[in-house]
């Protein structure tokens, strides 16, 4: 340096052992530091003996330049020796071993995917959950707003759909019978006369009047016809009530067996009168439409179409229905009001 002071010259490792260098060793750091306290791992540090008292001179005249101090915590016992011992063998098998088990996971999640779980014994099918209330519908439209970008516009656009559950049974399934083929306000005027004519609705009652009294009514040939094959179905032992508690396919083969009643008529009465909630009626005009709204397509989907776009929606494709007919009706209001009159 410039300022005449000669630049103090450490000790090479050549040189630590001469006679007049400090004798090196490893030992706790507060033996050559009284102010300075460790208590975990090794130091190695050069000591001036003349500033120890005698005893702590003994004891570092004694140690060994190669001798290693455990650390006092016992969470650390191995020392880096011991962890440098593994040969480099070890370490590629278990390199090879933890890559040989991310493949094995990564086949079993393939293959859970492709390939769906059975169901428990003793858990329930999602189908056979019925939609009661309106918290079931909205719980429906949590789970389809997640899995599907086109009902989640649907719902963003026009709101929760209702619920729309009607009465079951004979009275249920004779309101969707009356209800086809005309319109929402002759369907209701019929509907009317014809619950006025029987009192009860039971098969008993409808069996006890004849075709011209239900001709009166409003009710055409293939009607009439289709309500005497649900009595002689009731009168064999087929209970309406009852199709909430068994297999879907089975309760849509039961309805659909009986003359008169087909896949349309099945689906509407297990959505809204037991209340089925994996029901769709891929045959309804107005849902084809608005699945044609919803996900833009040009055309309007087929039955076979609409069949296997609302496998997606599953296990809620009964809430899915009830929002593609509120998002129709929604539609056509709005285009209603902005059409010129």
């Amino acid at each position: 340096r410039r300022s005449g002071k000669r630049r103090r010259e450490k000790p090479s490792k050549h040189n630590q052992h001469a006679p007049n260098a400090a004798p090196s060793c490893k030992i706790p750091l507060m033996i050559a530091h009284k102010t300075h306290l460790l208590t975990r791992g090794t130091c190695e540090v050069s000591i001036n003996t003349a500033c120890l008292p005698p005893t702590s001179v003994a004891l570092a005249n004694t140690c060994s330049p190669v001798k290693k101090f455990q650390s006092q915590s016992p969470t650390k016992q191995r020392s880096k020796s011991t962890r440098k011992a593994v040969p480099v063998v070890a370490k590629k098998r278990t390199k090879a071993s933890i890559a040989e088990v991310k493949r094995t996971r990564t086949s079993k999640v393939k293959a859970a995917i492709a390939t769906p779980r059975k169901p428990s014994i003793t858990a329930k099918p999602k189908s056979e959950r019925i939609i009661e209330s309106d918290a079931d519908v909205k719980d429906g439209l949590r789970a389809l707003r997640r899995i599907c970008p086109h009902l989640k516009r649907a719902h963003d656009l026009a709101g929760d759909p209702p619920l729309r559950r009607n009465e079951g049974g004979l009275t249920g399934l004779a309101r969707i019978i009356v209800g086809q083929q005309v319109s929402v306000h002759a369907a209701r005027a019929i509907w009317t006369r014809v619950e006025t004519a029987i009192q009860p609705m039971t098969a008993t009652s409808l069996r006890s009047l004849s075709d011209d009294e239900l001709r009166a009514c409003g009710l055409s040939r293939g009607k009439i016809k289709t309500l005497r094959a649900i009595t002689d179905a009731i009168d064999a032992g087929l209970d309406l009530d009852c199709l909430a508690e068994i297999e879907e396919h089975e309760a849509h083969e039961l309805l659909t067996n009986i003359s008169g009643i087909g896949p349309w008529t099945a689906d509407i009465y297990l959505m809204f009168c037991i209340g089925r909630a994996d029901i769709f009626a891929p045959g309804d005009l107005a849902l084809q439409i608005a699945a044609q709204m919803a996900m833009g397509l040009d055309e309007r989907p087929s039955i076979k179409e609409m069949t296997t776009i609302a496998e997606r929606w599953s296990p809620w494709r009964g809430v899915a229905a009830r929002l593609l007919w509120h998002y129709y009706a929604h539609t056509k209001s709005k285009t209603a009001v902005m059409t010129p009159v």
